[in-house]
């Protein structure tokens, strides 16, 4: 059994991230970079997960 169906299978509601800035692919991912992995990420979905990171180094994370 996979951890998604045993999530389910307990009565919790499995989300995860379906889109991303790619602000952990380097490390200091400008602004500009974070918004078009975004845009190309974001591509034909109707609801959004964004995964963005904190903690040290992600100064640009914030500005996103």
């Amino acid at each position: 059994m996979d951890i998604k169906e045993t999530i389910v299978n307990n009565g919790y509601l499995y989300i995860d991230w379906n889109c991303l800035t790619g602000d952990a692919e380097g490390k200091m991912m400008s602004v500009e970079k974070q918004y078009n992995r975004f845009l190309q990420t974001s591509k034909n979905k109707n609801s959004l997960v964004i995964l963005m990171h904190d903690g040290v180094g992600k100064h640009t994370t914030p500005r996103f």
